[in-house]
């Protein structure tokens, strides 16, 4: 009777345990942890703290996260070969969109990022002033514009499905558009960059019916059907600013010399001629008449004589009337001070007679002391069409040692001088536009010459000289 008891609680207890068993083998899913109302992820029968991710279950898709059902999440996570959008804590088969994780923003259709997809979309990336939501100082995300809102709608620049941080021009629906910081810059009015090259945009789109001359902040840019062919910049080779910036203010005054500085000129280059008490002016032409309604000549008058005149000639003179800068003659030393101060190379044409043998070079001497007494070490150009007084002048540079200051000679053409007659004095060509020839250029510059070409205001014939590798180019005009 005993065994037989003993065989039935073993029955019993083996029933029991093969219950159990079957229960922690069939008990796998999404369960409501009993006692709460929160649900979980089992298997066998215990809940998996190891599993996040989605999770099938019920015709259903979950997001866990270790073992718990996370009902708060809302984001992109990662499933079999895709990406899906999960909401609340599942997936969102109904959203087309924008949306990010911790690699960048990625377009999302009917639930999953479709890395299929390139080209333009309609969408809004969301935005705050934090970062938090588009990705502002953030590792991994592209900054987008802040609107400073709660989000930035606009079209997306996407390629494999993920949104484009980037600075270009792309081409959908056969229209070109310019793309900045991935999205259409709709109000971009300018110069724009591709690996094509660079295009004239216009309303966020390139325009190839646009032709001539564009001129933005920073450069002069030639288009033949919206594509750029020519650039002119700052750095496109030493610039110098012709009697200053004279097309924006009287020529050869410190105004004039200041725009030029202002505007990063390489050089300035001016007039000098002698007072009557040996002061240094800067004039162009032998009188005062053009620019002062007097004719009289500087050597005729004294410096304090000449300070008391008022310029009534030049460039914008109504804009500037009663800026002494701009109206009064200006002076050598004044001058050199100005091109120091922004760092401009002082190009100084030599006006005034010299004579010949020992007068020249003592001219020549005393002209170089004065600018040496400013400058110091600075780079400098003296220039003339006297060829004579340039001679003198490298008399005294030699002299002295001096190899920061150089000399250019003033052509209207290429046969005034010869070559060896250059090369033996150390002396570049300053050659007049209308004066250049076929591969003149080229020419002088194999024979060891740095080439200045003046005075050049067109921007097609700056191309020109760019294309051709010039060394200088004096004009009257800023291009940038």
């Amino acid at each position: 009777m005993k065994r037989k008891r003993i065989y039935i609680t073993g029955i019993i207890v083996c029933a029991a345990a093969a219950g159990i068993l079957a229960w922690c083998l069939t008990h796998n899913g999404i369960r409501r942890q009993p006692g709460t109302s929160e649900y979980y992820f089992y298997k066998y029968g215990i809940v998996d703290r190891k599993r996040s991710g989605l999770v099938y279950d019920r015709d259903s898709w979950w997001y866990v996260k270790n073992g718990r059902v996370d009902t708060e999440y809302t984001g992109l996570t990662e499933y079999g070969s895709g990406l899906w959008r999960v909401k609340d804590g599942t997936i969102d088969f109904s959203y087309e969109g924008f949306d990010r994780n911790e690699t960048g923003w990625w377009y999302v259709e009917d639930g999953k990022v479709r890395t299929d997809v390139a080209g333009l979309r309609y969408g809004v990336i969301p935005t705050d002033r934090t970062g938090r939501f588009f990705g502002r100082n953030m590792p991994g995300l592209p900054a987008f514009f802040d609107s400073g809102g709660e989000g930035t709608a606009g079209w997306w620049y996407v390629k494999d499905g993920r949104v484009m941080s980037c600075d270009t021009i792309i081409e959908e629906n056969s229209r070109w558009w310019c793309i900045r910081q991935g999205r259409v810059w709709f109000s971009r009015q300018g110069i724009a960059e591709n690996e094509n090259g660079r295009f004239y945009v216009e309303y966020g789109r390139v325009r190839f019916d646009r032709d001539g001359v564009y001129r933005q902040s920073g450069g002069t840019y030639l288009l033949e059907a919206g594509k750029v062919t020519g650039e002119i910049h700052r750095d496109s080779t030493r610039f110098i600013a012709h009697r200053g910036l004279r097309s924006e203010a009287p020529e050869n005054t410190i105004k004039a010399f200041e725009l030029a500085g202002e505007a990063g000129f390489w050089g300035c280059e001016t007039d000098v001629r002698l007072t009557a008490d040996g002061s240094y002016v800067l004039l162009h032409d032998e009188s005062f008449l053009r620019m002062c309604g007097t004719d009289v000549l500087p050597e005729n008058l004294t410096e304090e004589e000449i300070r008391q005149m008022v310029l009534t000639g030049g460039s914008c003179l109504e804009e500037y009337a009663g800026d002494a800068s701009a109206v009064s003659v200006a002076f050598l030393e004044e001058y050199l001070e100005v091109c120091l101060k922004y760092h401009m190379v002082p190009v100084m044409d030599i006006k005034f007679h010299t004579g010949s043998g020992r007068e020249a070079f003592d001219q020549m001497q005393k002209l170089y002391q004065a600018v040496k007494a400013v400058l110091g070490e600075h780079e400098a150009v003296f220039l003339a069409s006297d060829f004579t007084a340039l001679c003198q002048m490298r008399l005294v540079l030699e002299n002295a040692g001096d190899t920061d200051i150089s000399l250019q000679l003033l052509l209207r053409d290429t046969d005034t001088v010869s070559a060896e007659e250059l090369q033996k004095w150390g002396i570049d060509p300053d050659i007049k536009y209308a004066g250049l020839q076929e591969d003149t250029i080229s020419i002088l510059q194999e024979m060891g010459f740095e080439v200045n070409v003046w005075t050049v205001d067109h921007p097609y014939k700056i191309n020109s000289l760019l294309r051709q590798g010039v060394d200088y180019i004096t004009t009257n005009k800023r291009f940038w």
